[in-house]
């Protein structure tokens, strides 16, 4: 736990943990969104690793509908792994703060 009367180094050196901490929680997760035939994998860093579209959509909507779909996708992906980045930060401030 930090009380503000510690050394320079030590509160450099403790940031630098809780951010080493998150960091690698965030990276570490991925998410999966599946919403009218089209399937989004991403990381919580907000990297987009897949798009898949389920076969029924081929030749059954035109180019530019699929185009939507796979946009609205990946921005409920998005905010998907926004609030993920959030979740993750606040349970580790109540880590860090009790420590």
């Amino acid at each position: 736990m930090i009380t503000g009367w510690e050394p320079a180094t030590v509160l450099f050196a403790t940031l630098a943990q809780h951010l080493d901490e998150y960091t690698g929680r965030i990276k570490a997760e991925e998410l999966t969104i599946s919403s009218d035939g089209i399937t989004v994998s991403m990381s919580v860093t907000g990297s987009l690793t897949d798009v898949r579209f389920e076969p029924r959509l081929r030749g059954r909507l035109p180019a530019a509908e699929v185009a939507d779909l796979v946009l609205a996708a990946i921005k409920r992906a998005e905010l998907v792994a926004a609030q993920r980045r959030t979740d993750i930060a606040e349970e580790l401030e109540s880590t860090w703060r009790s420590r």
